[in-house]
């Protein structure tokens, strides 16, 4: 079996993502930073690692925030408008699609399912008017391929 560390699952994912036809870029970090990257091209995924990775006896388990998010072609406050549902539903299928790449890449052992996605409407965080959605997902790696 090949191996895969953490490392190199951020950058597989990242290069799934950009595979994904309503995705321009793919960027992992810290998400309160994404004001300072250069060229950002929306729609966006977004990875960001915010607990802990947990060791089992067989395995660790890295837990993976996904988002997406997209500018608004109009700054509105009504949330239900036709491109405010637009981006969500892309953001959704969008990493549904990463979800299930990752499951699928030959070195990962599980990804549970019951994924969970939580829509985000504009937020300070961003310079630009963007909305979204984000999950979280567990990511089980074999302790034979961790280094």
């Amino acid at each position: 079996m090949q191996t895969l560390n953490y490392a190199q699952l951020t950058n597989r994912a990242l290069q799934a993502a950009v595979t994904i036809d309503t995705v321009n870029s793919a960027m992992e970090g810290n998400i309160y930073e994404i004001n300072s990257l250069e060229n950002t091209q929306y729609p966006i995924i977004f990875i960001s690692a915010v607990r802990p990775a947990i060791e089992h006896e067989d395995y660790f388990s890295y837990y993976l925030t996904l988002y997406y998010f997209d500018r608004l072609q109009e700054e509105t406050e009504d949330v239900n408008n036709s491109d405010s549902l637009l981006i969500r539903s892309n953001g959704i299928q969008a990493l549904s699609k990463l979800v299930n790449m990752i499951r699928n890449f030959p070195e990962v052992m599980d990804v549970p399912y019951e994924n969970q996605y939580t829509c985000f409407g504009t937020t300070i965080v961003f310079n630009d008017a963007c909305l979204g959605c984000y999950t979280e997902i567990e990511v089980k790696l074999p302790k034979s391929t961790i280094c």
